[in-house]
This record gives structure tokens, sequence and C-alpha cells, in this order.
């Protein structure tokens, strides 16, 4: 029954918007069919059972859009920078020295926690590293 329903409410919305064309561009006929309970509206004979539909017009809503605006947006521009201010040499060496820094700390951080510690320095130390965890995967070392 829901199916059947959605299917009509499917066929009204699909007429709808096949009225709204054919009042704006041109008059077609429009069919409609019904096969094992199911409303269908089609541009063309769907069968022998088809009968021709007339819309009520009084039932339509034509929604006109207001064309868009004449003035464009301006994005700003990315700021371009000298190709020989930023050399990708050293971006990857600050990279590589910030991922040798992060690891070591986590290490330290790792042996600190296998020594022993009491119930604030565990809390500190898991802070510090699911901080500097978070840093690593960050910087995808």
């Amino acid at each position: 029954m829901e199916r059947a329903r959605m299917a009509v409410m499917g066929a009204a919305i699909w007429c709808g918007m096949v009225c709204a064309n054919a009042a704006a561009a041109t008059t077609s006929t429009i069919y409609r069919c019904i096969d094992r309970d199911v409303v269908t509206y089609s541009d063309r004979p769907c069968g022998s059972a088809a009968s021709e539909y007339e819309p009520n017009e009084a039932r339509i809503s034509i929604l006109e859009v207001a064309p868009p605006s004449a003035t464009k947006v301006r994005r700003p521009k990315p700021k371009r920078v000298a190709a020989d201010a930023v050399s990708i040499a050293a971006a990857q060496a600050k990279r590589a020295e910030t991922c040798g820094k992060v690891e070591r700390s986590l290490r330290d951080i790792r042996s600190k926690m296998r020594a022993g510690y009491d119930a604030k320095e565990g809390e500190r130390l898991r802070e510090r590293q699911r901080k500097l965890s978070a840093q690593h995967r960050e910087l995808r070392c």
C-alpha cells in the first residue's frame, strides 16, 4: 500500500513538472496509465489502457527563480611565494627534524611509563603521549 502511495506521489510530482514544462514550452498530450494499481504518466501512450490526461491547471504551482546577479563575487587570490624564497629541500629537512623530535619524545614517554609512575604522573604522561601522537599523525611521519 505504501509503495503504491509513493508511486502516486512521484507520478503527481512528475506530472506537475511535465505540465509546467508543457505549459511553458508547448502543449503536448499527457497519457495516464494504470498498471497493477500503479498510476503512470507519460508523453507517449503506455499501453492499450492509456487515456489522455488533462491536468487541473489551478493546482499547478510554478516557481519563478530570479536570475543570478550580474556582479561577480571576487575571491581573494592566494599569495604567491617566490620559488627561491622557500626551497622544497629546506621544508623537507625541517619536517624530518620535527618528526625526529616527536618520535624521540614519544620514546622517552613510553620509557618513563614502563619504569613506573604514580597516578598524577601517569595522567600527565598519557596526556603528553596523546598530544604527541596526534602531532605525529598530523605531520604524517
